[in-house]
């Protein structure tokens, strides 16, 4: 009896444990409903903003033009867009110009059309590889073509660039004459869409190219003096030591070459005799070895090919072109060391290029063949004759460009001789 009476009291006392426990866990979810939330602090992310487009394009006008240092083209430079590192390679030229306040860049370039080519053929030469190049400064997934179609015998390419969060679009308009290949390129934030499309279709007509230049090494550099507007190209390790508008500009070689271009008041040169007389008076003690007309654009003159020896006894040999201007006489007159070599005997013809050795600038696919000697003399080895047809040339690059209103940026600054103290 009364173990039955402790047993119930057990079972008794056990339920009411069970139940103090039950409704200590579950009374608290009903006693409070209300619940405090913490809302973590967030950084805030900041947004990449674009400065209003160019909507207004009545006062961006494409009639001042940059002049590529090598001489060989020059573009429209609108007004805003500043010229940037303008470079050249064995196989094209390019010219960048931006503008920072409209985040805008104009991209130009010429590219040899290596065997000749066709407009047919522009879509096949501009594979994902090459354009990829073109856009060297962005990564690898930064940039992606949109649309790809012919106008006409032009090729126009779309794109879409991603670059440091912000997101661009670029328009190129290339096109050919079998022997370059042009290229125009605009780039503008995605809200300029309009000024894309109207800087770009103004360059194709706008592009200038002196075609006097053509077979001549892309990669040199060139000498402009805007005020005879006389232009001569060189290679691009030679050095402009001396020069202004209006002035002698002296150039120096790598190997003691000395090329001197100035314009002087003269009666035109009438015939080889006056020519040579002209030599001799300008560089006394010197021996002409030949003088042949020369035909340059416009103008017209002599090359007067001579030999003589300097204050210290070593033979040096050279050739002036002496073109007859209005009142004025253009001169390009360059001397080298080496014992009666006639630059006028170096044949430059079109003919020759295909016979010719390939010289120190032609290398890659692309090969700048010059021509070859006939009958110089004074040639003696390989290395001699590419000197020569390097310096013959020069010489031939020397001519007149057309009036340009060129902008400041693409003037050569003058190079003032240092007078010793």
């Amino acid at each position: 009896m009364q173990q039955n009476t402790a047993r119930r009291a057990s079972i008794i006392l056990g339920v009411f444990m069970a139940i103090v426990l039950i409704a200590g866990a579950i009374l608290p979810l009903f006693g409070n409903s209300s619940t405090t939330t913490v809302n973590p602090t967030v950084t805030p992310v900041a947004t990449s903003t674009f400065p209003p487009p160019i909507t207004d394009f009545s006062g961006l006008n494409f009639d001042q033009y940059y002049l590529h240092t090598n001489g060989m083209f020059a573009v429209p430079q609108p007004p805003g867009w500043d010229s940037a590192s303008p470079s050249a390679t064995v196989s094209e030229a390019v010219i960048n110009m931006t503008n920072g306040a409209a985040l805008s860049v104009i991209d130009t370039r010429i590219e040899r059309a290596v065997g000749g080519m066709t407009p047919e053929e522009l879509d096949a030469h501009f594979t994902q590889e090459r354009l990829g190049e073109t856009w060297a400064n962005f990564d690898a997934r930064g940039w992606e073509e949109t649309d790809r179609r012919m106008e006409g015998d032009r090729l126009v390419l779309d794109f879409l660039v991603t670059f440091q969060g912000r997101r661009f679009v670029a328009r190129q308009i290339s096109f050919t004459d079998g022997t370059w290949v042009f290229s125009a390129r605009v780039l503008a934030p995605e809200n300029a869409t309009a000024l894309v499309a109207h800087i770009v279709a103004q360059y194709p007509d706008r592009f200038i190219r002196f075609a006097q230049f053509d077979g001549t090494p892309i990669d040199w550099q060139s000498y402009y003096d805007h005020t005879f507007r006389h232009i001569v190209r060189f290679p691009a390790d030679w050095l402009i030591a001396d020069s202004a508008p209006g002035r002698l500009a002296s150039i120096t070689g790598t190997s003691g070459e000395s090329l001197r271009v100035y314009g002087v008041t003269g009666d035109p040169l009438a015939d080889e005799a006056a020519a040579s007389a002209w030599l001799t008076s300008t560089r006394p003690g010197a021996t002409v070895l030949s003088v042949v007309p020369v035909t340059r654009g416009e103008l017209s003159g002599f090359s007067v090919a001579y030999a003589f020896t300097n204050a210290d006894g070593e033979p040096l040999s050279g050739a002036a072109v002496v073109l007859n201007g209005e009142g004025v006489l253009h001169v390009a007159d360059l001397y080298f060391f080496a014992q009666d070599i006639d630059l006028n005997t170096v044949d430059l013809s079109a003919e020759a290029e295909a016979d010719a050795e390939a010289t120190p600038e032609a290398t890659g696919e692309v090969a700048d063949a010059f021509g070859s000697i006939s009958g110089a003399a004074g040639v003696v080895d390989d290395g001699t004759q590419a000197n020569t047809i390097r310096y013959a040339t020069i010489l031939s690059t020397f001519s007149l460009l057309p009036p340009l209103n060129l902008s400041a940026a693409s003037l050569p600054a003058p190079t003032p001789t240092l007078v010793p103290t």
